[in-house]
């Protein structure tokens, strides 16, 4: 039998034991694990880069420096364009009256003067406009000398006032249905000198001639000689490739910026260096659905055959910026990985790198969005021996 003094000494031992190793435990979970230095994940604070010329190292590299300055830009926006004849420089040829082609003077490719018959038709309409024309004019011939007869014979007191009232009105119905006759031979396309003519030739045969309203080359033929041809039918099309009308095909973005009056540059697809500078004559504000963009038009005069309908070209719009922005030369920045950075003086032979958030490009330059303030200068020149030795420098404070 265990004597009660032994059995109480090993419960308290047992007791003691356990609250050491509780402490133990206790102990070593509220310390931190720590990690080989290779393994941690700590972010560095950003340092400052700084580099630090001597006077011989300035007179060496002759840094230059431009100040940051807040200006307005006119940004070179690209865009796809297309050729198209100008609205004013093509002309569809058609004829009022349905007949028969019986000539054909000018095919596709001819070049052709304004007023110059491009078919003839025959057409008993036109027969009927002429037949009513000649009628009407040998009306007025015989009612003209009718008045004067009836004049004669009143001022010698044979015949009544009231005859040479009623022959005065009669001609002058005459005359009015002769202007009749001749407006409606006008509006289906003959020349008044057509209509003399005629007169001066009744006999003969009554051809009407299509003729083109402009200077240009045909186009389109769409015709043969001894079809029959309806009213304002589609004949061919007459176009003048001495001016022609661009569509551009601006984005939603750019064309935000873009306003009539700006200038463009249209240059050949193939990087030619043939162009021709002019300005936007209006912007369409609705979304073209066929290409997801903004129309832009504008005409130019062609050079030496270019460009021609049909055509591909490129536009280089120059677009003023709303407001003012800053821009500084392309050769100013350089790049750490893919970030852009620059140089900015702080003082005669200091520089600092930092990086900087950019925006368009605008020929040979940049516009900075953001890390530049208005009143900085930064180095344009020998940036990349200001990036090496930035390496160094970076190197020796590690």
């Amino acid at each position: 039998m265990i004597p009660k003094t032994i059995l109480m000494m090993m419960m308290a031992a047992l007791f003691l034991g356990w609250a050491c190793q509780s402490e133990q435990e206790s102990s070593i979970e509220g310390t931190p694990v720590s990690f080989p230095p290779s393994l941690r994940e700590e972010t560095p604070a950003a340092s400052v880069v700084r580099v630090s010329l001597n006077e011989e190292q300035m007179r060496h590299l002759n840094i230059r420096t431009v100040a940051v300055t807040p200006q307005i830009i006119r940004l070179p926006l690209e865009m796809p364009g297309t050729v198209e004849p100008s609205p004013e420089r093509i002309a569809v040829i058609s004829a009022p009256i349905e007949g028969m082609v019986v000539n054909i003077l000018a095919h596709e490719g001819d070049r052709v003067r304004a007023g110059e018959t491009l078919l003839e038709i025959e057409s008993l309409e036109f027969a009927n406009l002429l037949a009513t024309y000649l009628q009407a004019k040998s009306t007025v011939a015989f009612q003209r000398s009718e008045l004067e007869r009836v004049r004669q014979l009143v001022d010698k007191k044979i015949a009544p006032l009231r005859n040479l009232e009623q022959v005065t009105s009669e001609t002058e119905r005459a005359e009015t249905a002769l202007r009749a006759a001749v407006a409606r031979l006008l509006a289906v396309g003959v020349t008044e000198g057509q209509i003399r003519a005629f007169a001066a030739n009744p006999d003969a045969h009554p051809h009407l001639k299509v003729m083109s309203p402009i200077a240009g080359t045909v186009i389109e033929h769409m015709v043969d000689r001894g079809q029959a041809v309806s009213a304002y039918q589609r004949l061919g099309t007459v176009i003048d490739p001495s001016q022609v009308m661009i569509r551009g095909y601006a984005s939603p973005e750019d064309a935000g910026l873009l306003s009539p009056g700006d200038s463009v540059r249209v240059e050949m697809r193939e990087g030619q260096s043939q162009g021709i500078t002019t300005v936007i004559h209006s912007i369409i504000p609705a979304l073209d659905e066929a290409h997801k963009s903004i129309t832009v038009n504008l005409f130019i005069d062609s050079k030496d055959g270019w460009p021609r309908p049909g055509q591909h070209v490129r536009l280089i719009a120059l677009a003023p910026t709303p407001n003012k922005v800053i821009a500084i030369p392309n050769s100013a920045i350089a790049y750490e990985g893919d970030k852009p950075t620059v140089y900015v003086q702080t003082g005669a032979g200091s520089f600092e790198r930092r990086e900087i958030e950019t925006g368009h490009l605008a020929g040979d330059r940049t516009l900075v969005v953001g890390g530049l303030r208005e009143g900085e200068a930064v180095a344009v020149n020998q940036v990349f021996s200001l990036k090496a030795m930035s390496r160094f420098s970076a190197y020796g404070e590690e």
